[in-house]
């Protein structure tokens, strides 16, 4: 992703600039989508979390519309039971 930033900020423009991160989801492959907004850490349920990410820049920052759907499969797409970040131990999750 951080190889992405100067092609972003080189763009000539904001159409420009989606169809380069349009294409940049495009080469991370394909995922299963859920159907239902997933669950960031598997196992918990969204009464569980103590913050929940505010996504509603996808639809409001004027991206194009391929790349608000894209992003939006992507924020709904099926998630694995392990997490890079956090780790669930019983009830509890450790950072």
């Amino acid at each position: 992703m951080v190889n992405m930033i100067p092609k972003v900020l080189q763009a000539e423009d904001t159409e420009e600039r989606d169809r380069i991160i349009t294409k940049w989801i495009d080469g991370l492959g394909e995922y299963k989508k859920k159907g239902k907004l997933a669950n960031w850490v598997a196992g918990l349920k969204t009464e569980d979390y103590r913050q929940q990410p505010n996504l509603e820049w996808i639809s409001t920052s004027g991206l194009d519309t391929e790349l608000v759907k894209k992003l939006g499969d992507l924020k709904e797409a099926k998630r694995s039971n392990k997490n890079h970040y956090v780790r669930i131990l019983g009830r509890y999750a450790r950072l």
